[in-house]
């Protein structure tokens, strides 16, 4: 599984991002070069990507598991590191999470950093799993490929338009 590698190497590199940062990294370029075509009156097919906007922490309330607990049916302590990642609104991140890492090899792996770092690591651990989800193939690195060659094009295109003006 070669992807599988790409993702683990870059997990190593960058243990709080992964290769989850990239493709936000990726995301941000098409959306601006895609602006900037449209800027110049040039039409372009196809939606803007989007931004991974960030989950606003939602509490928990008191006497209920949040969804990760409950899934691995055991009660909830009362400083959960799973309650605001995997809020009751984000039940289908922790399917994918769990397809993907394993719920418990997750929250090992999120130990492992600072506290600093943790929550942002878990975003883009669930951004991984969420892409290999939705592309059981390649995943993220399938991710990170479409995006490179959306911007390669993007970037031709913007480069045409430039010089025909």
């Amino acid at each position: 599984m070669r992807s599988s590698s790409h993702l683990a190497r870059a997990r190593v590199a960058d243990p709080v991002n992964g290769l989850a940062g990239t493709a936000n990294q990726l995301r941000g370029q098409v959306n601006q070069l895609r602006a900037e075509l449209i800027s110049l009156g040039i039409p372009i097919r196809g939606d803007v990507v989007p931004q991974e906007p960030p989950e606003e922490e939602q509490p928990v309330q008191n006497g209920r598991s949040c969804e990760a607990c409950r899934h691995l049916k055991r009660s909830c302590p009362s400083i959960c590191p799973l309650r605001a990642v995997f809020t009751p609104q984000r039940s289908d991140d922790l399917v994918d999470v769990d397809a993907f890492y394993g719920v418990r090899k997750f929250i090992s792996y999120k130990e492992k950093l600072p506290a600093g770092n943790r929550r942002l690591a878990a975003e883009k651990m669930v951004l991984e799993a969420r892409a290999w989800n939705e592309l059981p193939g390649t995943g993220i690195v399938g991710l990170v490929n479409i995006l490179n060659l959306q911007v390669q094009s993007l970037t031709r295109k913007l480069n045409l338009a430039k010089g025909a003006s």
